[in-house]
């Protein structure tokens, strides 16, 4: 793709345009970003996004295994790896700093929206279109970078107090990760047209609706209140 000629990832998210907007003008975001978010709100969050996490590595595996390249393949093993290992290991220091010791992260109980969002993945994982994995997968990176990256750069900058969290989504390498995702999807809608547009979409809006609605759990569920 040469020139200004706009990615196909890009027009994959532009369709969903209303729905990514929603999520950088959320209290639950803009209460991370001022700081003023409670704390108690931030803890149902974090066990949430853990237990999602789980299940998002599951998912990543599984596609892995469905990938029709070698380096493809390689490189979800290693996307999984870093969920795993390096995502997953931010929430647990933010956790241990209140308080919560890995293991009960290990044993939450997932709202019925976080099931929800990783019953998608794992069965898109299982039986979708290779370029629906590619696409339900997108809105978790390129989501999360591209939030962070909006707080950093606000005028007013970021509180102290959740900075932590939101700069561990512009760590260089999680950029890369999203990077490397959007290019794979580009590269499958260029080699499949309209109706892998389509499909991509498709599953690109469902994860979007279910990341505002990681935000709307987090910030009314019961346990934050």
């Amino acid at each position: 793709m040469a020139g200004s000629e706009v990615r196909p990832s890009e027009r994959v998210r532009d369709a969903v345009a209303d729905l990514w907007a929603a999520q950088h003008e959320h209290p639950f975001v803009l209460g991370l970003a001022d700081g003023t978010l409670s704390e108690k709100r931030f803890t149902f969050y974090l066990r949430q996004d853990y237990g999602y996490l789980i299940e998002y590595s599951r998912f990543l595996l599984l596609g892995a295994a469905r990938a029709g390249d070698l380096e493809t393949m390689r490189h979800l093993g290693e996307v999984a790896h870093f969920t795993l290992n390096v995502e997953m290991a931010t929430l647990r220091g933010l956790a241990k700093e209140r308080g919560i010791e890995a293991d009960e992260l290990e044993r939450v109980v997932l709202t019925p929206t976080a099931r929800g969002y990783t019953d998608f993945l794992v069965r898109i994982a299982y039986s979708g279109d290779f370029v629906e994995f590619v696409a339900a997968m997108l809105p978790c990176y390129w989501g999360y970078t591209d939030l962070g990256q909006r707080l950093i750069a606000r005028p007013e900058g970021v509180a102290d107090h959740y900075r932590p969290w939101i700069e561990s989504y512009v760590d260089p390498a999680m950029l890369a990760e999203a990077e490397w995702c959007r290019a794979l999807l580009d590269r499958l809608i260029d080699d499949g047209g309209a109706a892998t547009l389509a499909s991509a979409v498709a599953a690109f809006r469902v994860s979007t609706e279910y990341e505002l609605a990681f935000w709307d759990m987090a910030w009314s569920g019961p346990d934050a209140l």
